[in-house]
């Protein structure tokens, strides 16, 4: 887990041959890359009351730039794997979460995988 607190952000969708989310700070560096490439991935992000969600298997990810002064940014990533050659499976999550300085959650971006032998 990696916490980033209180940072003015700019997340913005890059699409070219696979499909990402980056966000970087205001000096322009990057803080996450977050690839959309492999397993069921998606973003949801904040519009009003609701959440407008693309699934990484609609193939374009079409974010609006999004900035956010005072945001801390928040990834978890879970890993697991257990078995042995040809009978093992292998489980993947990767989440962002994004929270405004109310602590309200502005966008979420995750990416999960599922594999068995």
């Amino acid at each position: 887990m990696k916490a980033i607190p209180e940072k003015k952000i700019t997340m913005f969708a890059v699409n070219d041959s696979f499909p990402y989310v980056l966000i970087v700070d205001d000096k322009g560096e990057e803080i996450i890359s977050k690839f959309n490439s492999r397993g069921d991935g998606a973003i949801a992000i904040r519009s009003g009351m609701s959440y407008m969600v693309q699934s990484r298997k609609e193939g374009i990810i079409d974010t609006p730039e999004i900035s956010i002064s005072n945001a801390t940014v928040v990834r978890m990533i879970f890993d697991q794997h257990y078995g042995w050659d040809m009978a093992s499976r292998m489980n993947y999550n990767d989440q962002i979460v994004i929270l405004d300085e109310k602590k309200n959650i502005i966008a979420v971006i995750y990416d999960y995988r599922h594999f068995v032998s």
